[in-house]
């Protein structure tokens, strides 16, 4: 699989599988769309902490309302200014916190606000305006998680192949000479070799170095089952050897775990079942001549070898005597279609079940010491060997035979709708009318994955080279291989098969073969006018492209806007007193600005221009005079207006502390605020209407209907059902009971 030689489609497209929408675009521009989104949602934070906050004030001034003075009738003792001093004092101290929610907007002016400005803050308000900033620090967590969110925006896949030649192209072996024929045979041979590399590395312990291949895919495996050991013999008689199959189970797969994009996507399930055979004759024979011992190996005969024979493989000598340290192995497999005969024609013991194949490989092991010891009916260490120079034992193969291993193979596919389900090996069902079925392009896409993954294909070209044992053979030793080796080889020819059908998928979905069409002798056995257009249903992980997801990415375009609306003063369309909201945006400096006094008598008197400071009378020996007669010219002047407060400067800015009734900072309400509001109606509104609709309809119905002779008569016969009716019984059951009781007592009075 050439990452290069598979480009991606670029634009919008649907994953059926997650119900995804994907923007697909090269890996450049989407690291600028992740980079964006990231300095968008930075915008939208400094709205989110002027709602809160706005939330905040509005708290903070319905608890700091304070009620109007008392109307009672004033007494004696009641001070002419009652308790002023008190509730001004309260009130400048929580204009301070209002002051602070109204007009900081970020965190970190939150923050400095509460360590800063702590002098100016009562305890209480401290601790307010502490709890605040804990909140706002929660949601600046939670806005850190829903940036770390957005980064899932983009990711490296996936998308949809894009191919203009797809389909299956298979090697003519009518038209094509042995030269071509060899070279299709080598071409085989690199995608057997392939799916067996894919398999190692990700259907076994992951390499680190091949895992970028195991992403390539949609999905880097199909699951399977665990090995399941039965002692039944799927076979007749006696030519299971030790009566232990093994089977794995491919539970129903949905053709999009292939990479297929439909929205009615067609499953498949796979059954592999394999059992060591007998060795006894008659399935061995052997002859010596000229001190050679020949094995002939009785499983089946070859009807089209020239000559036919009537054996299936033969051996010759002790294969430890050939200086390889290697296994020697050979396949053969049935027809995938019944009536074309194979090569190989298995005697009747080995019957198979209808439209599954039967793949029978001999494996010898050649010059190979092993490390310990073992029992494994397919890969034996039995025979103990000192070496020269060795304390310890190496144990080798003491048995000249090939060990025979058989495997069935079955598949079945379904159509879309789960229902429609046959092998297959077999021809296409037909519908209600008797007409065969036409499965859609997304099924042929399936099935021509199918084609070629049965054990046989997972193992007919690498021979020895594919088997474990033989990546554990060093030089002429190899690694202890356990007594059930043979288990852990099958499940590796079952995960080579599952690659290989994920790799075939996006071969016929790329059209990699139609190179060969012509000079090497291959043809399309899937033309579009049949089998429908298998292009643009692939999808993979391609490397080098982006895909985004298209909703959060909507979303989150969307955030920015609307976080600035929602936190937008209310005001009314038809309202048009601008002048009295520009104010309310006004930093505290300008709100605290001193004002000229329009009265210029009053005014003078507070430069201290006209009358006398209180400090400038004293009596004779010196001091303030104590005793000023009401109605003199002496009087000390008082401020009618704004009081400004000179604040600190902390980074440039001023924090003004607003003092007098008439600074008074009032909470005014945001878009979101009132949407609330509505929202908040409405449900109110809707309560109203369920408990009209569920309790005052029926009791006003009830009422109405009471009324009426219909209603009446009801109304007679539930009280009839459930009130007379019961009482009379209990009155005739109370009567029986005494007369019963009288009765009884009179006849043991009598009887006394």
């Amino acid at each position: 699989m050439n990452a290069a030689n598979s480009p991606a489609r670029l634009g919008k497209w649907t994953d059926f599988t997650t119900k995804e929408t994907w923007f697909v675009s090269n890996a450049t521009r989407g690291y600028v769309v992740l980079a964006f989104v990231g300095i968008w949602l930075g915008f939208s934070a400094k709205y989110i902490t002027r709602i809160l906050a706005n939330f905040a004030l509005f708290i903070h001034v319905r608890h700091y309302k304070l009620p109007p003075d008392p109307g009672s009738a004033p007494v004696e003792s009641t001070p002419l200014l009652p308790h002023r001093a008190s509730r001004a004092e309260a009130r400048q101290k929580a204009e301070v916190l209002a002051e602070i929610y109204k007009n900081r907007i970020g965190y970190r002016e939150f923050v400095e606000e509460l360590w800063f400005n702590r002098k100016k803050l009562a305890s209480k308000h401290r601790g307010y305006l502490g709890l605040f900033v804990l909140i706002l620090s929660a949601v600046m967590v939670v806005f850190i998680f829903t940036s770390v969110y957005a980064a899932r925006v983009q990711a490296d896949g996936p998308a949809i192949l894009a191919s203009e030649k797809c389909g299956l192209w298979v090697f003519d072996r009518k038209r094509g000479g042995d030269e071509a024929a060899t070279r299709a045979g080598i071409n085989d041979l690199n995608k057997e070799t392939r799916a067996g590399a894919y398999a190692k590395n990700c259907y076994g312990k992951p390499d680190p170095f091949e895992d970028i291949q195991c992403s390539y895919l949609y999905r880097s495996r199909l699951s399977f089952s665990k090995p399941q050991y039965t002692n039944e013999c799927p076979f007749q008689n006696e030519i299971c050897g030790q009566n232990q199959t093994v089977t794995f189970t491919t539970d129903t797969v949905d053709a999009s775990e292939l990479g297929i994009n439909s929205r009615n996507s067609p499953t498949f399930r796979r059954q592999t079942r394999c059992i060591p055979l007998s060795m006894e004759y008659p399935y061995i024979q052997n002859q010596t001549q000229n001190g050679t011992t020949t094995y002939y190996y009785y499983y089946g005969e070859k009807p089209l070898h020239d000559p036919p024979l009537n054996y299936t493989y033969t051996t010759t000598g002790d294969p430890f005597d050939r200086l390889a340290p290697a296994y020697d192995v050979f396949t053969y497999t049935t027809s995938s279609t019944p009536t074309v005969e194979s090569y190989w024609r298995p005697r009747s013991e080995l019957t198979h079940p209808k439209f599954s194949t039967l793949t029978l490989i001999f494996i010898s092991s050649l010059r190979i010491y092993y490390k310990e010891w073992s029992n494994d009916p397919i890969f034996p260490a039995d025979k103990e060997i000192y070496l020269e120079g060795e304390k310890k034992p190496w144990f080798r193969n003491s048995d000249p035979r090939a060990r025979p291993l058989a495997c069935i193979n079955y598949i079945e596919v379904c159509l879309g709708d789960g229902k429609t389900c046959w092998p297959m090996n077999d021809h296409l069902p037909t519908d209600a009318s008797n007409n065969t079925i036409s499965p859609p392009p997304e099924f042929w896409l399936m099935y021509a994955s199918l084609l070629k993954t049965d054990i046989y294909n997972a193992i007919e070209k690498r021979l020895g080279r594919g088997l474990i044992a033989q990546s554990k053979v060093s030089q002429y030793f190899s690694e202890a291989l356990g007594d059930y080796h043979w288990v852990d080889e099958v499940e590796r020819l079952v995960a080579t098969s599952h690659a290989r059908t994920q790799i075939n998928t996006w071969s016929v979905a790329k059209g990699e073969d139609s190179v060969h069409e012509g000079k090497d002798e291959y043809i399309l056995i899937t033309p579009e006018e049949i089998y429908g257009n298998l292009c643009g249903i692939f999808k993979y992980n391609p490397p080098g492209y982006a895909s985004i997801r298209f909703t959060p990415l909507i979303f989150i375009l969307l955030s920015f806007p609307t976080f600035l609306f929602l936190s937008r003063k209310w005001r009314l369309p038809w309202n048009t007193d601008s002048g009295a909201h520009e104010g309310a945006h006004e930093r505290p400096q300008a709100r605290a600005a001193i004002q000229e006094p329009s009265d210029p008598v009053r005014a003078r008197s507070e430069t201290g221009e006209i009358g006398t400071r209180a400090s400038d009378v004293a009596s004779p020996s010196g001091s303030p005079s104590a005793n000023v007669p009401l109605g003199s010219e002496l009087e000390i002047p008082r401020p009618t207006g704004p009081v400004v407060r000179q604040g600190t400067v902390r980074g440039g800015r001023t924090a003004v502390t607003p003092t007098g009734e008439s600074d008074e900072i009032k909470w005014e309400p945001l878009v979101i605020e009132k949407i609330i509001e509505g929202l908040v109606m409405i449900a109110r509104l809707g309560w109203q209407l369920v408990v009209f609709l569920v309790w005052k309809w029926p009791l006003r119905f009830y009422e109405w209907l009471s009324q009426t002779i219909f209603g009446r008569w009801i109304e007679w016969l539930l009280v009839s059902l459930f009130r007379d009716c019961p009482l009379w019984a209990y009155e005739r059951l109370s009567q029986l009971w005494q007369n019963c009781t009288t009765a009884s007592e009179a006849d043991e009075a009598e009887s006394a």
